[in-house]
């Protein structure tokens, strides 16, 4: 299968809502971006090294592979994430009073000029949307599908198969700062969710020992900084604090326990919340000492990465330290902003 579920929820057990992580093998991008010097699926519309009609292709592949090749009636919402600016989060519902008017929304200026996006997204009926989360509710008679691109970030996709109510949400710090799963959850109930019939299903993301922050965030659209315990106020506990090669005080965040703290909070039970667990980093920057103490590494790992390439597109932070030299000798290390789709939405009229 060319995508990946949780096995807790499957799309064999849905009625009216299918949804996937998509795996970056089989795709268009090349250079930069092959893996064992395969074409992968990078999905990242603003990837300046990527050709826009490759991206295009990785796209409409994964719509096809999940509704059938060429399904005209179904209408794609593509979110590009806006990283809940000045800690609000952007949160955009969709439902039978507006479809249409955000179907024919205008590309972002940096992809209207682009005549390979332009032609493909008109051709498959996709829409690209700017926000930090993207709300469907019921549409009688037509089929609609929420995705993005994700790498670092967790995609998080939330269903309440039930009530014919999905979510497609950017699981980023910004995000979990802007309290968006909160205030997703709410608009869900708002179109007619029931709490006790939501599924939250975390994606591939940086896992517990790949995200490093600082001692202080930046709120995004901002310079305002405030100590990283008060950025992440009410999930504090999920910061594990170490100690860099350097002798730098960090934090490792734990984001999917963070997701997973939001939505018990909001009175879901942790049987509704499915975590995927798969790291993008592919391997741990910290790792465990002899004594038990978490440990920075020193450098990559380049042999593990080699060795197990993940089916996923971590993104930047992988390479940081590499050497151009060390890359140019690993041809099969992708050290581009590549990232891989996820997505939910309605099975059928």
């Amino acid at each position: 299968m060319p995508y990946q579920q949780h096995d807790s929820v499957r799309n064999d057990t849905l009625k009216h809502l299918q949804y996937g992580f998509f795996t970056t093998e089989e795709g268009a991008s090349d250079g930069g971006f092959l893996i064992n010097d395969k074409p992968t699926r990078n999905v990242n519309l603003f990837a300046k090294d990527d050709n826009p009609q490759s991206i295009s292709n990785n796209i409409t592949r994964c719509i096809e592979e999940m509704y059938g090749p060429s399904p005209a009636d179904l209408q794609t919402f593509f979110m590009t994430t806006s990283y809940a600016p000045e800690g609000e989060a952007n949160i955009v519902v969709i439902n039978s009073d507006n479809l249409n008017e955000l179907a024919a929304s205008d590309l972002p200026p940096k992809l209207s000029s682009t005549t390979e996006f332009t032609a493909a997204f008109a051709k498959h009926n996709i829409a690209v949307l700017e926000a930090d989360a993207l709300v469907l509710a019921n549409i009688p008679d037509r089929r609609v599908f929420l995705c993005g691109a994700s790498g670092d970030a967790h995609p998080i996709i939330i269903i309440d198969d039930k009530n014919k109510v999905c979510a497609y949400v950017a699981g980023s710090h910004a995000g979990i700062h802007a309290h968006v799963i909160e205030q997703v959850v709410e608009q869900m109930l708002v179109q007619g969710a029931e709490l006790d019939a939501l599924n939250i299903i975390i994606g591939p993301g940086l896992g517990k020992r790949s995200y490093e922050f600082g001692t202080e965030a930046t709120v995004s659209g901002t310079k305002t900084k405030m100590p990283t315990v008060d950025y992440f106020a009410g999930a504090k506990d999920c910061l594990i604090p170490v100690t860099d090669s350097a002798g730098n005080e960090r934090y490792l965040v734990q984001l999917a326990d963070m997701i997973r703290l939001k939505a018990t909070d909001l009175g879901l039970s942790v049987e509704q919340v499915h975590d995927m667990e798969i790291d993008t980093m592919m391997y741990d920057l910290y790792v465990e000492s002899e004594s038990g103490e978490l440990t920075r590494r020193d450098g990559v790992d380049f042999e593990a990465i080699n060795e197990s390439w993940p089916l996923f597109f971590g993104a930047r932070r992988r390479v940081q330290e590499m050497k151009d030299d060390v890359a140019a000798e690993n041809p099969g290390l992708h050290n581009k902003a590549g990232r891989h789709l996820a997505g939910v939405g309605f099975t059928a009229t």
